[in-house]
C-alpha cells in the first residue's frame, strides 16, 4: 500500500522546481516449512529449524523522496540538478528462500542462495547533474550523478546467504 505525491511550478522566468515523495507500507509473511530433502538429509533439517524458529512475519515503511530545481539558461539551453532518496524492502527469495535450491527466481547467476529474514531496506541517495540543450528535433541530455547505497543486498560469495552489506 502506498501514497504519492509531486509538485512542480516555475519560480520565475529562469528557475523551475520539482518535488516529490513516495511512502510505502510492505508486508511480508511466511509460514513454516518443510520439504523431503529435511526429512532426510541433517544440513537441510538444521536450515529447515532455522526458518521455522525464524520471525517470518515483517514489515517496512519505505520512504521515497525527490527535489529538482531547473534553471533556463537560454531558449534551447536548461542546467538540472536533482536529489533524491529510495528504499526498496527485500523480495521473498532474498528473505524465504530456506534450501539452497536452484530455484532462485530471476537471479539468475548460476549459485544457489539461501534467503534471509533478517535483512533490512536498501536506502539509496543520489545526486545528479545534467544539461538539457534542444534545438528542432535535436536533443541532447548530458548527465553526472552519484549515487551511495546503504544496506545493499546481494548474495554472500562464502556463504551463499543473501546479506545486507554496510
Amino acid at each position: 500500500i502506498g501514497v504519492f505525491g509531486e509538485w512542480s511550478t516555475p519560480i520565475n522566468d529562469t528557475w523551475t522546481y520539482e518535488v516529490g515523495g513516495r511512502y510505502t507500507q510492505v508486508n511480508a509473511e511466511a509460514g513454516t516449512v518443510d520439504g523431503t530433502p529435511a526429512m532426510m538429509m541433517p544440513p537441510a533439517q538444521s536450515l529447515r529449524d532455522e526458518f521455522n524458529a525464524a520471525d517470518r512475519k515483517l514489515d517496512w515503511g519505505l520512504v521515497d523522496a525527490v527535489g529538482k530545481l531547473f534553471y533556463r539558461v537560454s531558449d534551447t539551453l536548461r542546467l538540472d540538478l536533482g536529489l533524491g532518496h529510495k528504499e526498496r524492502a527485500p523480495v521473498y527469495q532474498e528473505l524465504y528462500l530456506w534450501l539452497p535450491l536452484q530455484a532462485t527466481a530471476g537471479l539468475a547467476d548460476g549459485k544457489n542462495y539461501v534467503g534471509n529474514v533478517n535483512l533490512q531496506q536498501e536506502k539509496a541517495n543520489v545526486i545528479d547533474l545534467g544539461l538539457d540543450w534542444r534545438s528542432g528535433a535535436s536533443f541532447f541530455g548530458p548527465r553526472v550523478f552519484y549515487k551511495r547505497v546503504d544496506d545493499y543486498i546481494q548474495g554472500d560469495r562464502k556463504s551463499t546467504r543473501l546479506n545486507s552489506s554496510h
